[in-house]
């Protein structure tokens, strides 16, 4: 069976503020954004209150225990125990020029590696979004 190519990029800085592409092991991104917002009644209208907007990225991955997790291990356990925020560019679509690009910075606040069947590892982790997030296209 012909391995297919899988388009969505994900880089994240190393604790050295180095950029490294974790994608290889990686088998889930996403990226969410939200804003609190409130509507409330008073004796003459609705008003409403909006919040600012606030974001998160999960990261999911898996790969076989014989084989090196290609950094993404590594780097998220080592920005656990880093109180900084750091760089990330997550390309849904690939880096192919014209294609939707999300860059920012954000820290890792929620890291867990398990093994759930006989030589598979598991991992995944929480980046709260820190700052604002800017969206461009590839190549622009």
């Amino acid at each position: 069976m012909a391995k297919s190519a899988k388009l969505t990029v994900f880089k994240l800085a190393d604790a050295g503020d180095v950029m490294r592409t974790i994608t290889c092991h990686l088998n889930g991104v996403t990226f969410n954004r939200s804003r609190a917002f409130e509507a409330f009644d008073t004796f003459c209208a609705t008003e409403k209150s909006v919040g600012p907007v606030d974001g998160s990225l999960e990261v999911t991955g898996r790969w076989a225990g014989d084989v090196a997790p290609d950094d993404v291990e590594e780097v998220l356990d080592d920005l656990m125990d880093d109180d900084e925020a750091h760089a990330w560019e997550y390309y849904p679509q690939g880096e192919t020029t014209g294609k939707r690009k999300y860059t920012g910075n954000a820290l890792l606040v929620d890291f867990t590696v398990s093994a759930t069947v006989p030589g598979v590892v598991e991992v995944s982790g929480t980046l709260e979004v820190d700052g604002n997030v800017t969206r461009t296209f590839v190549g622009s």
